[in-house]
């Protein structure tokens, strides 16, 4: 067993294996850390990842099911253009937002990456009632962990 000891979805292994990897260790430098195999830390990782996944899974099926609006941005749109249909929708939505055009557009651009003004990656974008708005990174890769940001 990995550790029986939980945070949320991950055990304290996975979260201590994820903390390091994210530090730059590799799975070896891990290994010898935790003292066990680099296969065992591979499995360790592989598991905590699916559990996050399904963490998200689980928080962007609330976010949805409670937001009046949703906007995909697809990777390669254009950001200015992007931040209008956001605008558009939460106007059609009868929302005000709390965040104005630049704000907005300075947020997609961290958690979406930008490259001569278009996006790198695709986003949902979900307009709530009280004018807060949830963007969540659609990552390429299957194996990749998305991003979750609330602007209020």
């Amino acid at each position: 067993m990995e550790g029986s000891k939980k945070k949320g979805f991950l055990t304290i292994k996975q979260l201590e294996v994820l903390k390091l990897r994210a530090q730059g260790y590799t799975q070896n430098n891990i290994a010898d850390i935790m003292k066990t195999t680099r296969e065992n830390i591979a499995v360790i990782e592989r598991r905590a990842k699916s559990n996050l996944i399904r963490a998200i899974e689980t928080i962007v099926s609330y976010i949805e099911s409670v937001s009046l609006a949703k906007v995909e941005i697809k990777k390669g749109e254009n950001t200015y253009i992007a931040v209008k249909r956001i605008l558009r929708e939460a106007n059609n939505a009868k929302v005000k937002l709390k965040e104005h055009m630049p704000e907005i557009m300075d947020i997609l651009k961290r958690i979406g990456g930008e490259e001569d003004g278009k996006l790198n990656t695709n986003i949902i974008v979900y307009i709530q009632k009280d004018g807060s708005i949830n963007l969540i990174t659609i990552p390429d890769k299957k194996k990749r962990i998305p991003k979750i940001c609330t602007l209020s």
